[in-house]
């Protein structure tokens, strides 16, 4: 039986426009147990998000057309939406250069906990990440100047408990050819629910609304 599909709303993705790519330093800070319904518990410490510990190096010079280097890009993150367990998030990149880019197959997660240790979180294979069309299955994606892709990880929350370290800043590395790009989360984003030992699903990439995430 597969997971329930979790859509993110517009409303939420929108609510990223303006976001910058800077962000305060993380703070470490106790989080409550997800609530038993499976849904995030209202009284989880909403801490500071934390900027990656990665530097942004691209892995090869940025050509038209070639993979979406680190230097091109802009990543946000929206909120969590949750459901009977499962987690669900998007991730909006924009193309920030003069380039065209593409991004293809399955972006590949690096995340670290909020005491900054890296955490080994592996790719979920067994399922996918469905929208109303079913599942999300990978394609080339070109994003010209200015405009979005979006990506979406899914993951289960269950690994969660108090006291455990969990999820504090993450970086993605969008395509094969490229290397890890920061992710900027904000208050709307946290907590990251996983845990060190934890898997997470990863869908194709989307050409992304205009409407949708941050705006330059």
């Amino acid at each position: 039986m597969r997971a329930r599909p979790v859509v993110l709303s517009l409303a939420v993705a929108a609510a990223l426009a303006g976001c910058g790519t800077e962000v305060a330093p993380g703070q470490e800070g106790g989080r409550t147990p997800s609530g038993t319904d499976g849904k995030p518990s209202t009284t989880a410490s909403r801490s500071a998000p934390a900027t990656p510990p990665v530097r942004v190096t691209d892995a090869a010079a940025p050509r038209s057309g070639g993979p979406c280097q680190p230097s091109q890009l802009r990543l946000v993150a929206g909120g969590t939406d949750a459901s009977l367990g499962y987690r669900e998030m998007a991730v909006v990149a924009t193309n920030t250069s003069r380039t065209p880019c593409t991004v293809a197959g399955y972006a590949t997660a690096t995340m670290w906990g909020t005491s900054g240790q890296r955490f080994r979180v592996t790719r979920d294979r067994t399922m996918a990440v469905y929208d109303n069309d079913g599942p999300i299955r990978p394609r080339t994606v070109r994003i010209a100047p200015g405009r979005k892709a979006v990506v979406r990880l899914g993951w289960r929350g269950d690994g969660a408990a108090a006291g455990v370290e969990q999820v504090g800043s993450f970086a993605l590395t969008v395509t094969r050819g490229s290397a890890p790009a920061p992710v900027t989360l904000t208050e709307h984003t946290m907590p990251i629910d996983i845990v060190d030992g934890g898997s997470v699903r990863v869908s194709g990439w989307r050409t992304a609304p205009e409407t949708v995430g941050p705006q330059d």
